[in-house]
């Protein structure tokens, strides 16, 4: 799924492009049941991303170190991406 994600905050806001994985809610629950951290959940859903930041637990790490709140973003993100919406015809 691919999209961009706009996030605010810092007195900034900043838009960066990112793909998702198309996961289904049981492959999100059973990572959950596993008892992945956020971190490891955006690195299960996310398949690549335009911004400064690798995509690595360390990348994750660094970018929530300096935009606190981002990783939790990035998820909800995915949710927003995945729900479906009839448009008017």
């Amino acid at each position: 799924i691919a999209t961009s994600l706009t996030i605010k905050g810092q007195g900034e806001t900043c838009k960066f492009d990112l793909t998702y994985f198309n996961r289904t809610q049981a492959e999100i629950d059973e990572q959950v049941a596993k008892g992945i951290t956020n971190g490891e959940l955006v690195l299960f859903v996310v398949k690549d991303w335009d911004t400064e930041y690798e995509l690595t637990t360390a990348g994750l790490a660094e970018m929530e170190s300096t935009r606190p709140g981002i990783v939790a973003a990035v998820f909800q993100g995915y949710n927003d991406a995945r729900v479906v919406q009839r448009e008017k015809n």
